[in-house]
């Protein structure tokens, strides 16, 4: 699927690109620190094989922001 960016180019949206960071890799264990950018709370994360449901405090808060960022590459 292409769309245009707003400098007029194609730009290529992969499958992974439209998930979510902890919804890739499922089938392995994966580490993240989860910021939340709107209270600043911060908690590393263990995301066990098979889990693709989001940080407690991003589903608690749906009007925050939530960085994730994979740290166990």
């Amino acid at each position: 699927m292409a769309s245009k960016s707003r400098y007029g180019a194609d730009t290529i949206v992969t499958p992974d690109a439209v998930r979510a960071p902890y919804e890739r890799d499922p089938d392995r264990p994966r580490a993240f620190v989860c910021t939340c950018l709107t209270c600043r709370e911060k908690q590393r994360v263990l995301f066990e094989a098979g889990r693709t449901r989001p940080w407690e405090h991003d589903s608690a808060n749906a009007s925050h922001v939530v960085e994730y960022r994979r740290i166990d590459r």
